[in-house]
């Protein structure tokens, strides 16, 4: 497989249905597309382009959640890197790309609704309001660009929609330092596991997203990838949780598998592709 181009990956994300004008949320690893011309940068590109002006892209620029808990910790808007992904990273840096001041769970949007995003004051990734509960309010999209559903983010706001048990909102306080570079102090609601809580299968919820035919999966270079919208992922995990309390924990020994493509793990992450051969490790 020779060396994407932006206009390679254009094509494949036309092709899976990525909405012009649409609101996407992406969750991505770089090295399950193949080689790129131009790496993550590349890619958040080609992303873009395929939204046209009037899209607007939004990516997970998490901190790592062992280094925010140290004592001393400032969240610094501008400079903190994002842990999840090359691609994340290059669209944080971004000159027009906006971050919303959440200390754990921020996001990094480009575009028209970027500002309403991230610059809305709701002191929680997780609450009404906040930029996940606003990409199913506004009929927005997710992409899982070569990786699973294990890495859907909106499944934790699901959860704590439905106020699973194992998940409580408690309230930390944090420093940040602001675009401006002034440092304040900030009351954040999340909502992480309680200790000892069973691994969290969101592959599951996934598969019968599936099962029900609101994602759309499709090859994007060499990832698998797939495209839903926000609202559906929320009502197929209401029906599933109705059902099941442990709907979205892990049930046996393994997660549940994915029937399209492979599911692969390398020495970092889990990935979604068609053929193992082309990724590229040392990458993601």
């Amino acid at each position: 497989m020779s060396a994407l181009k932006q206009s390679d990956l254009v094509a494949d994300l036309q092709r899976l249905g990525v909405p012009e004008g649409g609101l996407l949320m992406v969750h991505s690893s770089l090295s399950s597309l193949g080689t790129v011309e131009g790496g993550a940068e590349t890619v958040m590109e080609a992303l873009l382009q395929a939204l046209g002006n009037e899209g607007t892209l939004v990516v997970p620029t998490f901190t790592d959640e062992v280094v925010a808990r140290y004592n001393g910790f400032v969240f610094d808007v501008s400079n903190t890197p994002s842990y999840v992904g090359a691609i994340t990273e290059a669209a944080r840096v971004r000159p027009d790309a906006l971050r919303s001041h959440h200390p754990w769970h921020s996001v990094s949007a480009i575009g028209p609704m970027a500002d309403d995003l991230t610059h809305n004051k709701i002191d929680s990734p997780w609450r009404p309001g906040s930029p996940m509960s606003q990409i199913v309010d506004r009929n927005g999209m997710v992409l899982l660009l070569g990786v699973p559903y294990l890495r859907l983010t909106l499944a934790h706001w699901c959860e704590f929609h439905l106020k699973v048990p194992y998940r409580p909102e408690i309230t930390i306080q944090a420093t940040i330092r602001r675009a401006d570079g002034l440092l304040e102090t900030v009351i954040d609601h999340e909502c992480p596991p309680n200790p000892g809580t069973t691994d969290r299968d969101y592959n599951r919820l996934g598969q019968a997203m599936e099962q029900e035919g609101v994602v759309k999966v499709g090859a994007v270079g060499n990832a698998v990838s797939r495209l839903f919208y926000g609202k559906d992922c929320r009502d197929c995990a209401e029906g599933l949780y109705r059902e099941d309390k442990q709907a979205f924990l892990v049930q046996g020994a393994e997660y549940t598998a994915l029937t399209e493509g492979n599911t692969i793990n390398t020495s970092k992450e889990t990935l979604c592709v068609y053929d193992p051969k082309l990724v590229h490790d040392s990458e993601l």
